[in-house]
């Protein structure tokens, strides 16, 4: 089995804490979240970013990734 977890805008702020945490202590293999809720939770770009330091990310997809090319006002944060 390949755990997978998404991470979305939706989400209430304490089901993020958790997911946030779980993804800390390495739980999932696989985690989905829209560019929107990269560049809006200081807590998801902190945890990367830390990981990263740690060499503990293989990978990381941008989905939607043909939409840069446009720099459409569609998804201003890709801009960000």
């Amino acid at each position: 089995d390949i755990s997978a977890v998404s991470l979305s805008g939706e989400m209430p702020f304490q089901r993020e804490k958790e997911l946030l945490r779980n993804m800390a202590k390495l739980k999932y293999k696989i985690v989905y979240f829209s560019v929107e809720k990269f560049v809006n939770s200081s807590g998801l770009i902190a945890l990367l970013e830390k990981m990263d330091e740690y060499r503990l990310i293989e990978r990381l997809v941008i989905d939607e990734a043909h939409l840069i090319s446009h720099w459409s006002d569609f998804r201003p944060e890709y801009r960000e």
